[in-house]
């Protein structure tokens, strides 16, 4: 089957996220995190992209990103192509640690943001990490509640905006109801490429 075209248009969002390889973990401790995080802090830098939200679990990682210029692709290729080489190192292992190419779900409108900053944040919950979605440190939700100084490259404002406040978006990710359309969205064995415009994801699943 071929594979589908990625859609790479300037100033976008994209909700960004991979599994490993066989679902194997892709952070096995606290240093491989700082170490992804730390690869994120320099592709921001590097690419003038900007980090709206992330989180970290054992086999995976999801990232919400804009990125005001058609580059997503050079951003991820060293972003994954840096942590793979540097984890396999590390570990002394070798091959490929995730499972093909990046997924890239391109956010075409603003209403969608704030729900999808929860889906990332609300992760950890959903997959059994911890019962309170404020422990889980490998995730920016703690920046978002002012739980830590949040670092230079990550940028809360348009989301608590968009919800009201932070006061608002902490009650929106901790609470604990279903969110039927996204949950429907991504529970698709075929993620579409395009969330928030029927006609492009439409074309985007014809591709």
């Amino acid at each position: 089957m071929p594979r589908t075209p990625r859609i790479h248009v300037s100033d976008s969002w994209y909700h960004v996220f991979n599994r490993g390889a066989r679902r194997q973990a892709v952070f096995f401790d606290s240093t491989d995190r700082r170490l992804f995080l730390e690869l994120i802090a320099e592709v921001a830098d590097r690419y003038g992209v900007e980090i709206h939200a992330y989180c970290l679990m054992g086999n995976h990682y999801h990232i919400l990103i804009r990125a005001p210029e058609p580059n997503l692709g050079e951003v991820m290729q060293y972003l994954i192509g840096t942590y793979t080489t540097r984890f396999n190192t590390r570990h002394r292992f070798d091959g490929a640690l995730f499972r093909g190419r990046y997924k890239a779900v391109l956010v075409a409108t603003e209403r969608y943001l704030v729900g999808v900053s929860r889906y990332i944040h609300r992760n950890p919950v959903d997959g059994g990490l911890t019962k309170n979605v404020d422990d889980y440190i490998w995730s920016s939700l703690p920046d978002y509640l002012g739980l830590r100084p949040a670092p230079h490259w990550l940028h809360t404002g348009v989301t608590l905006a968009l919800a009201g406040g932070w006061q608002e978006y902490a009650a929106f990710v901790r609470a604990s109801f279903r969110d039927i359309e996204l949950d429907d969205f991504y529970g698709r064995a075929r993620v579409p490429s395009v969330l928030g415009s029927p006609v492009h994801t439409a074309l985007a699943e014809a591709s």
